[in-house]
């Protein structure tokens, strides 16, 4: 399925309409004749890009396209690659490709024989007949010019394209048309965005023709802390109302009609072997607690099988049934998700599909507007008191835990006429946590060793996962590169992992520091807080243009001993520092004990979504944080 969104996104980037649609002469590529207004902030300007997309019938679209664009620099030579994946449901032909100098001249031709067709199989995958098509233009004088036209076939509306101004970070588009052709009377349903100006409808005998068009796209620099890309830049998503694919009809009007056809695809998969459903009725006789079975079930599946990508025609929308997974012992996300729902079906509890946009990148969904945004399935288990959502593909992940990979975004429950869409379990600001203490024993010279114990939660445990499953050289090397001291070495690490409902990851640390304080004279100057220091701070933007975006909140709990050197005693301590702000708060303070300082730090940055003109605000807190965490600890010899 992940296969399948990928080639559908770069379908988004790059598909045209036909030769007859322009002149050629109109067409003009000389440097000299962009917009000045375009140039700034600009590595790549698009020059022209004119998309048709005419749709025959629910199972077949054609999609022409032209598409120039400009290399400015050689920062944007990677645009000028065509890429394009294509699979059982769509064809890609016609590809004509020239290159054109500074002057606008035509200085090459792509050949035929230059143009690579290649397998779209990543390591990750077991089989799949998604191909690509792939043209490197090899050219690098600049500025120049690359022009690629083409046409893609569809045999299904379920792959309907999205036509999006923005094609990138530091690219203008001078000029970009999206034309769409449907039959007369068909229900083609569309969600604008930032649209400023109406469509053009026409209407011919037995056609319906819309047409959108954008000029003068000034480049824009990506600005820290910002919504999604596909929320803030004119655009235009299709959806079909009835579609075919394979031979299975559906529809896509309402998320509840998506869900049925989904359900469709699926059904009739749960053909476990007799012997297993007496396994697992053996394995849960004993459970309490129907949480207890979900958990133990979920393991057993976890233990027995492997995640592997199958992407071939229908498969990346349908499941292997539950059988052929018992008997192989691996799967794809649909696979797996199908075959632990079958488990639980054995010990009689409920499970239901969930369709997810997966990755760090959250898909636009609108609950009024059923549209496929979809690249992964999960399992959603409704128990009394709550549901109990599962990851399938993880070997790892406990029972009830999703991390940032599809935590806190819509996805459809795909349950046949109960189908709706719904959001998956966000972590609360208590649960989304760093835990730091440590003990800190200073020497007369400024040496120090330290003994650190760090506890992950919430989203940051499964962030940090992925290091539990490190070799011991890439663990060892991932340790000391997120250590933020500037002399040391790590002398002991462990890690283990609580894997309960709510998990959580401890590290702990053992470093032997050198020249930790700086020595003045008859002084030692000590930063306190340098284990957990705020840095990274976001540049200054004079004019911001989108909202400022925090996605999820996130706490820090520090406590730290440090034990004096022998000789030494306090002069000055770092001043108690409070701030309490619309974006988040923040408290240190220190306490001297005999011999020793304490150090207690807390921090929190809020999931908040504020108008531009607040980013510097936000800006401005965390360097208070910064310089707050920054201040000194000054010792006095004896």
């Amino acid at each position: 399925m992940q296969q399948a969104i990928k080639s559908f996104i770069f379908l988004v980037a790059l598909c045209f309409p036909g030769k007859q649609a322009w002149s050629k002469d109109l067409l003009k590529y000389s440097v000299s004749q962009i917009p000045v207004e375009l140039l700034d902030n600009a590595n790549s300007v698009v020059r022209n890009d004119e998309t048709f997309v005419e749709m025959t019938s629910p199972s077949k679209i054609n999609v022409r396209r032209i598409f120039a664009l400009t290399i400015l620099k050689e920062s944007a030579l990677s645009n000028s690659i065509f890429n394009f994946g294509y699979g059982k449901f769509s064809r890609v032909s016609g590809i004509e490709a020239n290159v054109y100098n500074s002057a606008g001249e035509k200085v090459k031709r792509i050949k035929n024989e230059d143009i690579l067709d290649l397998s779209a199989i990543d390591n990750g995958t077991v089989y799949s007949d998604y191909r690509r098509k792939y043209i490197d233009p090899a050219y690098q004088h600049y500025p120049f010019t690359i022009e690629y036209e083409f046409t893609v076939t569809h045999s299904s509306a379920f792959f309907l394209p999205i036509w999006s101004v923005f094609s990138g970070y530091n690219t203008s588009v001078e000029r970009s048309v999206f034309t769409v052709a449907a039959p007369e009377g068909y229900d083609l349903r569309f969600r604008e965005n930032k649209i400023t100006q109406d469509k053009s409808v026409v209407n011919t005998p037995g056609k319906m023709t819309f047409k959108w068009s954008v000029s003068n796209f000034k480049a824009r620099n990506p600005e820290p802390f910002s919504s999604d890309d596909d929320e803030l830049y004119p655009s235009v998503r299709m959806a079909p109302s009835d579609f075919e694919m394979d031979g299975y009809w559906g529809s896509m009007k309402t998320w509840k009609d998506f869900g049925k056809f989904i359900s469709t695809l699926n059904e009739k998969k749960n053909n476990l072997p007799e012997e297993t459903r007496q396994r697992i009725k053996e394995l849960v006789k004993d459970c309490t607690d129907d949480y207890q079975k979900v958990q133990l079930i979920y393991e057993y599946g976890q233990k027995k099988n492997r995640y592997v990508s199958i992407q071939i025609g229908i498969g990346g929308w349908q499941s292997i049934d539950a059988g052929t997974v018992d008997r192989l012992s691996y799967g794809d996300c649909k696979a797996l998700s199908n075959y632990t729902k079958s488990l639980l079906e054995a010990a009689g509890i409920k499970a239901t599909f969930a369709l997810v946009g997966a990755g760090e990148h959250v898909p636009l969904i609108e609950p009024e507007f059923t549209v496929n945004s979809f690249n992964h399935m999960i399992l959603c288990v409704p128990l009394k008191q709550d549901s109990v959502w599962l990851e399938c593909t993880s070997s790892f992940y406990p029972a009830g835990y999703l991390g940032s990979f599809t935590d806190d975004r819509f996805a459809l429950l795909v349950d046949g006429d109960e189908s709706r869409l719904v959001r998956t379990p966000s972590f609360k600001r208590n649960e989304n946590v760093v835990i730091t203490s440590g003990e800190v024993i200073l020497q007369s010279d400024g040496n120090a060793t330290a003994s650190f114990s760090q506890s992950f939660r919430g989203s940051f445990y499964g962030d940090y996962l992925g290091k539990k499953l490190m070799n011991e050289k890439d663990l060892r090397e991932a340790i000391i590169s997120q250590i933020n001291i500037p002399s040391f070495k790590l002398t002991q690490y462990a890690i283990n992992e609580n894997k309960r409902r709510k998990p959580s990851l401890d590290l702990n640390l053992q470093l032997d520091i050198n020249s930790f304080g700086t020595l003045m004279g008859n002084r030692m100057i000590l930063k306190l807080s340098q284990f957990n220091q705020m840095t990274g701070i976001p540049r200054f933007v004079r004019k911001r243009e989108f909202n400022l975006e925090v996605k999820r909140d996130r706490v820090q709990n520090d406590t730290i001993n440090y034990q004096l050197p022998e000789g030494y005693q306090i002069e000055a301590l770092p001043p108690t520092v409070e701030i309490n702000t619309d974006f988040g708060s923040y408290k240190t303070s220190t306490v001297l004990k005999d011999r020793s300082v304490q150090l207690i730090r807390h921090l929190e940055i809020y999931k908040i979504v504020k108008e531009p003109e607040q980013y510097n605000e936000f800006r401005d807190f965390l360097e208070k944080v910064s310089a707050a965490d920054n201040a000194k600890c000054v010792l006095m010899k004896i």
